[in-house]
């Protein structure tokens, strides 16, 4: 059986990751973004989706160096929330910033990983591929 101070403190964890999110939809219904909400939305979920990333890949050295296993406990936790963010920053910058359009998505994946001499030439060459798919009068999808 688990002790109840356990379950106190993941309750209270919970909390803390969804509160960036909570004050986030406030802030979107309140209409305090700033001039570019879009921006604003993208840029806050990632923010959070990766800041809840590196502190579920800090679980494990935390237990190596306290001995205890209780970090453990909260690393799924961290990891759904993290996902979670990643999830919605990507929809949000599909929908938002991109309008929803493929080759707007692949120029911009082209033009953050140029510099990276590995994925770089993959994504541009799978880019080339989309965007000639797309100038070639087939859609996004390929099924129109």
């Amino acid at each position: 059986m688990r002790p109840a101070y356990r379950n106190v403190t993941k309750w209270f964890a919970h909390l803390s990751c969804a509160v960036p999110l909570a004050l986030l939809v406030v802030d979107i219904v309140g209409n305090r973004l700033g001039p570019d909400p879009a921006e604003s939305v993208v840029r806050t979920l990632g923010l959070w989706g990766i800041s809840l990333l590196w502190g579920c890949l800090a679980m494990t050295p935390l237990r190596l160096l306290t001995g205890k296993p209780l970090w453990i406990a909260f690393r799924r936790m961290l990891g759904l929330w993290a996902f979670a963010y990643i999830t919605l920053h990507l929809t949000a910058f599909f929908l938002f910033w991109s309008g929803a359009s493929v080759a707007v998505v692949m120029e911009e994946l082209v033009k953050h990983t140029k510099d990276q001499k590995s994925i770089g030439p993959a994504l541009d060459n799978l880019a080339q591929a989309c965007l000639r798919h797309c100038a070639a009068g087939h859609g996004a999808s390929g099924l129109d």
